[in-house]
């Protein structure tokens, strides 16, 4: 009994290591996937827009750089003032539960933007923009440097501007990573593969050591 039970030990310290292995396989892929995609000329093309307009929707999304480049929250109003709609705003942030609505969102956005997460570059030289009378739809990729991790990460920025007082200010703004989801989920999988199987191992190196324990007790009562 206690040599089976060695033998499904064995089994699960070949499977852990195996899930282990996979398990970093699967994020030094992730890893250079990810430099590939900053790396990525990611051109939106040109879009339905003419040259005066697209330099005035431009002007409008410098100053939004701008602030996100020199990250002074005093600051947040003035950019908020310059850079969205007076109505109707909605942005979605990376994170799941980011879903802000008006100027007030705008500025708890930027807030939370400027002074916790990081240094956000906008491609604005590649960006796409498809005009549609006083509605703008616009698309660029940008990259996120997290302060925390201190880790690159590709964006994708898509939106709608609306033409207020002859200037167009943003009234849709979505932000989202620009990863490899398939990648995401197989990893997922793996940890979660892995850390049932370590669990595994751990009880049967237990019941092993048990067994072992009590084996020279059984043999000394003959």
């Amino acid at each position: 009994m206690i040599q089976i039970k060695k033998t499904i030990f064995r089994i699960f310290i070949f499977i852990t290591c195996l899930l282990g292995c996979i398990l970093v396989l699967l994020l030094l892929v992730q890893l250079k996937d990810n430099y590939k995609e900053l790396l990525k000329d990611k051109d939106f093309k040109t879009g339905h827009i003419s040259n005066l307009e697209k330099e005035n929707v431009l002007q409008t999304l410098r100053i939004l750089q701008d602030g996100y480049t020199k990250r002074d929250v005093t600051a947040i109003d003035q950019c908020v003032k310059n850079t969205f709609s007076t109505k109707d705003v909605l942005i979605l942030g990376t994170n799941p539960t980011e879903i802000l609505t008006g100027k007030e969102g705008a500025k708890n956005l930027l807030y939370d933007d400027w002074a916790y997460w990081g240094a956000v570059k906008y491609n604005l030289d590649r960006s796409r923009f498809d005009q549609y009378g006083n509605t703008i739809y616009m698309a660029m990729s940008g990259e996120i440097k997290i302060d925390f991790w201190h880790l690159r990460l590709p964006l994708r920025i898509t939106g709608i501007l609306t033409k207020e007082n002859s200037k167009w200010l943003i009234s849709k703004l979505q932000f989202q990573y620009d990863l490899n989801t398939n990648l995401i989920i197989f990893s997922m999988l793996t940890v979660i593969g892995f850390s049932t199987s370590l669990i595994a191992t751990l009880f049967m190196f237990l019941l092993v050591k048990r067994n072992k324990r009590s084996a020279p007790r059984e043999a000394s009562r003959y």
